[in-house]
């Protein structure tokens, strides 16, 4: 097993927020609240973005792994608030998310990076990041 970093809600969610916002820029979404909680073995995110001039309300909880170089975002149940118009979370992120580095399952996506990560564990309200053992490259 390699090094182990922990994380805490704060630290999770300062990280969280800085994907987003990046992921969400290229859809001119602004990140403008996000609130982030690690409850047992999965998270709880509440947000507000600004799409075309219009709050929008984000309320989800999912758990989350990394394995064989993807993020799994895994039992992802929630709603996206839009006006007066509710959607199911899941059927709003598909409709507009568009990236070939995403994998659609069942409740459940995956995004594929190659970072040097063996594992994520979510408890006792933090993430633990389980780093791959440094390895020696042979010339």
């Amino acid at each position: 097993m390699g090094d182990i970093v922990i994380l805490n809600e704060a630290e999770v969610q300062i990280g969280l927020s800085f994907i987003l916002q990046s992921v969400l820029k290229k859809y001119d979404v602004v990140l403008q609240e996000m609130n982030l909680k690690i409850k047992e073995d999965h998270l709880l995110l509440t947000s507000v973005v600004l799409y075309n001039q219009y709050h929008v309300d984000v309320l989800c909880e999912f758990n989350l792994k990394y394995e064989n170089q993807h993020f799994v975002f895994e039992n992802i149940q929630g709603k996206v608030e839009y006006l007066f118009l509710q959607f199911p979370i899941m059927s709003f992120l598909k409709s507009f998310l568009q990236d070939s580095h995403i994998i659609w399952k069942d409740n459940q996506i995956q995004y594929e990076i190659d970072l040097p990560i063996e594992s994520l564990n979510l408890e006792d309200g933090q993430l633990q990041v389980i780093l791959k053992n440094n390895q020696s490259v042979s010339p």
